[in-house]
């Protein structure tokens, strides 16, 4: 009967140690799928990340690309344009050309026409002062004195003529130009006056016919002498009116420039600014998800905590249901033995062998106990190591991808900014050679000016000197 009694007691306590065994592999099991259904979330939290990651990543490459298409054209149509200018050129050179061509033959023309009639003038001169000089000797000693000063007037009028196209030839200002060529007209003027007088003096019993046709000759005369003048200050006037012009028309090419300049500065300055932003969202990405790393870690170090405790609590709790089972069955041992009375030694050392036999189960039951807390604690040692390990190769990833995207964006800009001097000296060079084709036409202008102020010149001393 006793024995029957001790192996009820022995197959109790080792199915109270299966079921046990079996709950904590279940609580085990709970504790594990948690885990797993924890890892599986933040695994996917971190390819959402990562997606996001590459779809801005793939938007920037795209939005550099468009970027790069852009300047592409931008250097298309500034080589077109350059063209273009280019062939404005060939056409204004090949138009100023033929300018120069037509008014060098003009100019020939006009001086042979203008030495011809010098020559005609000298010829008719020569005659009227052979016949003054005729008639001279024929009059008395005090009418010759008279009359030499008119004969000197033509030959001094050609001398003070050829003195005064010399200077104006060397003077290049328009406004000198017209205020000798008011005071010439002017001497003109007094010549002819005195010129009149003599003749009145000479001849003092002409016809009133020819008076009248004289009249009529010197009022044509000044009429003509008055067109010339207004001639001659109508081309000042358009002169002056050209340069005008062709100042307002620098002064808006020159503002056109400027606003060109002003608006390639912000474009570029804003490229730079969307290069610096997308720079700062990606290192703002980067330290976000290293931040989501980190929470995720902490809070899988917090449940693990929780779970030993937990461990720990039920453990202790075994511990000490063990111990008041054992007090309650060496208590009820002894009790037996008490009541039994046992006589017989053998069923003591029966008794006693069961009951080291139960104490030996239980030392092994204990060191099973330590062993498997050992176990897990190695594992929880080689998880926390491999736990660090992925952490430091994900920093280090993360850290060199950081600096192949700053070098990355440092090229960028650097390239932006050789963009911006290539197309800085294009400029430059547009405007000095567009400044170099408006110096060049004005300075032809002028020159044509000048000749046509000359050749009116000539034309007006030839008739009227």
């Amino acid at each position: 009967m006793k024995k029957a009694k001790v192996e009820d007691v022995t197959a109790a306590m080792k199915e109270a140690k299966v079921e046990d065994g079996k709950a904590e592999e279940e609580k085990l099991e709970e504790l594990e799928a948690e885990l797993i259904a924890v890892l599986e979330a933040a695994l996917e939290a971190v390819a959402k990340l990562e997606a996001k990651l590459e779809a801005k990543l793939h938007a920037s490459a795209e939005e550099e690309e468009a970027v790069a298409k852009e300047e592409a054209v931008a250097k298309e149509e500034a080589a077109e344009e350059m063209e273009e200018v280019a062939e404005e050129e060939l056409n204004r050179a090949a138009a100023v050309a033929k300018l120069e061509a037509k008014l060098e033959v003009l100019e020939v023309e006009l001086k042979a026409k203008l030495e011809a009639k010098l020559q005609v003038a000298v010829a008719e001169e020569e005659e009227e002062e052979v016949v003054e000089e005729a008639a001279a000797e024929e009059a008395g000693s005090e009418e010759p004195a008279v009359e030499e000063e008119p004969d000197k007037a033509p030959v001094e009028e050609l001398e003070e003529a050829a003195d005064e196209e010399e200077k104006e030839e060397k003077e290049a200002e328009p406004e000198e130009k017209v205020n000798k060529e008011e005071e010439a007209a002017e001497e003109e003027a007094n010549k002819a006056a005195a010129e009149e007088e003599a003749a009145e003096e000479e001849e003092p019993d002409k016809a009133p016919v020819e008076e009248l046709e004289e009249a009529t000759e010197a009022a044509e005369e000044e009429v003509t002498e008055e067109r010339m003048r207004d001639r001659l200050k109508d081309q000042v006037r358009l002169r002056k009116w050209r340069e005008m012009e062709w100042m307002k028309r620098y002064r808006e090419v020159e503002e056109q420039w400027k606003e060109e300049d002003r608006q390639m500065k912000e474009s570029n300055e804003k490229e730079i600014r969307e290069l610096k932003q997308r720079k700062k969202e990606w290192i703002r990405m980067g330290e976000e998800e290293q931040r989501l790393q980190k929470k995720i870690e902490k809070t899988k170090k917090k449940e693990e905590q929780k779970r030993e405790k937990e461990e720990i609590k039920l453990m202790k709790l075994r511990e000490n249901e063990w111990r008041e089972n054992n007090k309650k069955k060496l208590k009820e041992w002894k009790e037996r033995e008490k009541i039994l009375n046992v006589s017989n030694e053998e069923e003591i050392k029966e008794i006693k062998n069961l009951r080291k036999q139960w104490i030996q189960m239980m030392k092994e039951d204990e060191k099973l106990r330590k062993e498997i807390e050992k176990e897990r604690k190695k594992e929880k040692k080689t998880r926390e190591k491999e736990e660090v390990r992925l952490a430091k190769l994900r920093e280090k990833e993360w850290r060199e991808n950081r600096k192949k995207k700053e070098e990355e964006w440092n090229e960028r800009e650097k390239q932006l900014k050789e963009s911006n001097k290539e197309l800085r000296k294009i400029s430059t060079e547009l405007r000095k050679l567009s400044m170099q084709d408006i110096k060049e036409l004005k300075e032809l202008l002028i020159k044509k000016e000048k000749r046509n102020e000359k050749a009116l010149r000539r034309e007006i001393r030839r008739r009227w000197g």
